[in-house]
């Protein structure tokens, strides 16, 4: 039956319908005809579903409906579920699954297949490493002129180029190589400059200069070559450009343009590179009240690059930036001042700078500015300044760290004022409905000792348990407590052995790294061991302790336990800043310190709480 025969029926379907019914009756049957349409669509959706759930369980009818419409010529299904087996979405993961189902589309002509099978098979993933496969599946999708159509497809030339050049996965032939670099060259590096066509065009000038596939030919060599350093050429020359209109305003006092000139002697940009000048440069701008100029001194004089160091100076020209409003700079100033560096250690300017920061809505500023009103350091102690400085960096990003904190603050109370366990179980709450593992373990705590809320084991054991299945060692440590002594829970030994054996599995690193302490500062009659403490923080650091890769690092600077080596210590120092770093993106989150392996030792001690700002100084501050 045509189209236009089912479009007559319908038409006189609904004339009919039209007649028969009043307006009343007409609206009732449109409302049935919907229901009927939906209920067909959610019968489409069952099927469909039912059909991902035989692809998942890999049930045979299923290439048999694929390939009934690969029969018609249409590829989408396997396309789809190809990407599905890749990604891992609605079904496993599965990449064999998923180049069967692209090698089904590639072979009726499908590009975007063809170049997947192109890029497994050359890098070897998901089947085994074939360049002579690659380069098959690469032809093919070459062949269909694919440029116009796929980014990726752009690049096929370039890639079948390099193949025949070095004879991979073909046979070796020049001549097949500066035809497709030719054609790469043509479609993609008219106007294109990146690395890719910039090596592009610098082989093709080679291979003219050589007659490698193509007639000898000095000038055509050279013209290639000119193709390829052209694009370098002019930014070289705009860049000197620049230069010269900076040097002319910077010469009549613009702050800016001051600035801007140091940077380009400092880069060797459209002049030759000349750290002389562009600290000179620098002293212009920041004399003009230029913050940036500011800053970048007062970096300089802080690590003694090309200026000599003078941490005194280095503060002065942040003071400068910090009073025009810069905020990372003022919190910057703060801490020079709490930790005296540079300056006298004076509480009142730190948390005077931590103020200006935090008015501004910095949070790792109200972070500071509430420790300082917790513990009455520049400040007068006062818990309700704490708790409001706190809550704002809280409210920022609902940071749950920072709510732990303020649940600890009013858990810890000290210098006479009582504990105050309500404040602190709603903070503690707030941070474990998020998710926050240390807070479940925090709260689970609270119900254990009737701290706040009345005493519950159960409630002690759920939170336990939640802290627990999210990964944490020490709610696995606790739920083991709660099964050997049976508290809100049957009393259970051997599903405590089962926890206690992976935690041990999973602090075995810390002990390492603790035992590694005990050798490097000496323990109790024992003298500190340099050897040994290497030993044993090079067992916690191979397993990512980042402390220990930091220790380890020191160690094999100053040569202690270790002969000195300077590019082991950079190594290893590095990947423990890094390890310090994963996770944080900002430096507004929090870091806990020594969790594990102390809670160990003494399960009543409170886990410790600092700032990843704070070891980011002590240990990754340049």
């Amino acid at each position: 039956m045509t189209n236009k025969k089912i479009i007559a029926l319908c038409d006189k379907f609904f004339s009919f319908v039209a007649e028969v019914f009043t307006p009343v009756g007409y609206f009732c049957f449109l409302v049935v005809y919907l229901f009927v349409l939906a209920v067909m669509i959610l019968l489409l959706g069952i099927v469909l579903s039912s059909l991902a759930l035989d692809l998942n369980n890999k049930v045979p009818f299923l290439p048999v409906k694929i390939q009934k419409t690969l029969e018609e010529g249409r590829t989408a299904v396997p396309v789809i579920f190809g990407n599905m087996y890749l990604e891992g979405s609605i079904v496993p993961q599965d990449d064999a699954m998923a180049v069967k189902l692209f090698h089904m589309a590639a072979k009726l002509g499908h590009v975007d297949s063809q170049i997947f099978l192109g890029i497994r098979y050359y890098n070897g993933e998901g089947v085994p490493q074939d360049y002579a496969q690659a380069a098959e599946w690469y032809l093919k999708a070459a062949e269909q002129e694919c440029a116009d159509k796929h980014n990726i497809c752009a690049s096929l030339p370039i890639k079948l180029g390099e193949m025949y050049y070095d004879g991979k996965g073909v046979p070796q032939d020049y001549g097949q190589a500066a035809k497709w670099y030719l054609k790469a060259a043509e479609q993609e590096c008219t106007d294109n400059h990146d690395e890719e066509c910039t090596n592009l065009l610098t082989r093709l000038g080679d291979m003219y200069a050589k007659g490698l596939g193509v007639p000898q030919d000095d000038a055509q060599a050279a013209a290639w070559v000119r193709k390829a350093t052209e694009p370098a050429e002019r930014l070289r020359k705009a860049a000197e450009e620049e230069a010269e209109r900076l040097r002319k305003k910077a010469e009549e006092g613009n702050a800016d343009a001051q600035y801007r000139l140091g940077s380009m002697y400092a880069e060797g940009r459209g002049v030759p590179k000349d750290e002389v000048q562009a600290a000179a440069w620098y002293h212009k701008a920041a004399e003009g009240g230029h913050a940036l100029a500011q800053i970048t001194l007062g970096e300089m004089y802080l690590k003694g690059f090309i200026v000599p160091k003078d941490e005194a100076m280095a503060v002065e020209m942040f003071r400068k930036a910090a009073e025009q409003g810069r905020t990372h700079i003022q919190i910057r100033l703060g801490k020079m001042y709490y930790y005296g560096k540079g300056v006298p250690q004076d509480y009142v300017q730190a948390a005077a700078w931590y103020r200006k920061a935090a008015e501004q809505g910095k949070e790792e500023a109200q972070i500071r500015l509430g420790d300082m009103y917790a513990e009455g350091l520049g400040v007068p102690q006062d818990y309700e300044q704490a708790e409001e400085w706190y809550s704002k960096a809280a409210e920022q990003e609902e940071d749950g760290w920072v709510q732990i904190r303020i649940g600890d603050m009013y858990a810890t109370k000290g210098r006479n004022v009582p504990p105050d366990y309500v404040r602190a179980v709603a903070w503690y709450r707030k941070a474990a409905e998020q998710g926050e593992d240390l807070a479940q373990i925090r709260l689970g705590d609270m119900y254990a000792k009737g701290l706040g809320v009345p005493q519950d084991y159960e409630q002690a054991s759920a939170w336990y348990r939640k802290a627990a299945e999210a990964g944490d060692s020490y709610g696995k440590y606790k739920l083991a407590v709660m099964y050997v002594t049976g508290r809100g829970m049957p009393q259970d030994k051997a599903q405590a052995a089962v926890f206690y054996y992976k935690i041990a599995e999973e602090w075995v690193h810390e002990e390492n790294f603790s035992q590694g302490d005990r050798y490097y500062y000496g323990h109790r009659d024992m003298p500190p061991d340099h050897v040994q403490a290497a030993v044993w923080y090079r067992k916690a650091a191979e397993a990512g302790h980042a402390l220990a890769q930091i220790m380890l690092g020191n160690m094999y600077a100053e040569g202690l336990g270790v002969p000195q080596d300077e590019a082991q210590a950079e190594a290893w120092r590095s990947k423990g800043c890094e390890g310090l770093r994963k996770g944080d993106d900002s430096p507004d989150k929090l870091f806990v310190l020594g969790y594990k392996s102390r809670v160990v030792r003494d399960p009543d001690l409170r886990t410790i709480i600092i700032p990843s700002f704070e070891m980011r100084e002590k240990y990754c501050s340049p």
